[in-house]
């Protein structure tokens, strides 16, 4: 059932055979088990849930429950509950309510998926289970609710995070391109992490995790590597001095042009002039 059309609250009564296969999609989900059991995959991982178990899984990644047929209702059904929401979603709240901007990016910069454990599940459960009889506006602010309880958790770092190995697909695919394409359109020109954290909509701290899991290298390392790059190609095909290809490449110092030319390069930049 769709509270609005940025976030959704699904509860679901089927048989374990007809519970969605392998899929992923663009909102973030938060999944409660209310009855059944099985196996969920995630990306890469693979584990065992039961009644009571809760997953908060971020957009992109690929999972599917497969619940085990032996254990449903009197009727042979399983039962879960789902939290579905977007990024519109956050960003009318946070407009409506600034204070609770914070918790809310820190729960939408999660990278990884997170099992929610006990007692933290049975307290966030029971705002679920009231949304089965509440009206519309009282279901709205029962999700933010839970939403904020979820936030809470996962910004401890005390969670089970399962990392999702990243194809280039997906989410995390798309805010890499968009981060790569923002730094060949800029390169020349001032870039802070802070600006870069905010174009990705992360904060910070999340944009650097993010950046370094699925590259292997810290943001400012790999702007620098792209702008010795188009200043190495500046010195030999376009005649630049070295003050010319240090500025235009987004350095505003010689010096430290110079050695950070050398460190990534192996060379001087004045060698390529030779």
């Amino acid at each position: 059932m769709k509270i609005a059309s940025d976030h959704t609250f699904d509860h679901v009564l089927l048989p374990p055979d007809r519970q969605i296969p392998w899929h992923s999609q663009d909102s973030w989900e938060f999944s409660y088990v209310v009855r059944g059991c099985g196996r969920c995959h995630i990306g890469q991982e693979s584990f065992g849930f039961v009644s009571g178990s809760m997953m908060f899984i971020p957009p992109g990644v690929r999972h599917c429950w497969q619940f085990d047929p032996h254990e449903t209702d009197d009727e042979g059904n399983i039962e879960n509950i789902t939290l579905l929401f977007e990024r519109t979603f956050v960003d009318r709240v946070t407009e409506a309510f600034p204070e609770l901007s914070e918790k809310l990016n820190s729960l939408i910069s999660c990278t990884d998926a997170v099992l929610i454990p006990p007692p933290v599940s049975s307290g966030i459960s029971g705002i679920l289970g009231r949304m089965l009889s509440e009206d519309m506006a009282a279901r709205t602010l029962s999700f933010l609710s839970a939403l904020l309880q979820l936030s809470a958790y996962i910004g401890s770092d005390a969670g089970k995070h399962i990392p999702v190995a990243d194809s280039g697909t997906g989410l995390y695919g798309m805010r890499l391109d968009r981060i790569r394409t923002y730094v060949s359109c800029n390169y020349s020109r001032r870039i802070s992490i802070s600006d870069m954290a905010k174009y990705a909509g992360m904060n910070r701290s999340a944009f650097c995790r993010f950046f370094r899991k699925h590259t292997g290298k810290t943001f400012i390392s790999y702007l620098n590597e792209f702008r010795i790059q188009k200043a190495a190609f500046l010195l030999e095909n376009e005649g630049c001095s070295v003050s010319e290809a240090c500025y235009a490449s987004g350095f505003n110092d010689i010096s430290y042009f110079s050695r950070k030319f050398r460190s990534i390069t192996g060379r001087t930049p004045s060698s390529l002039l030779d």
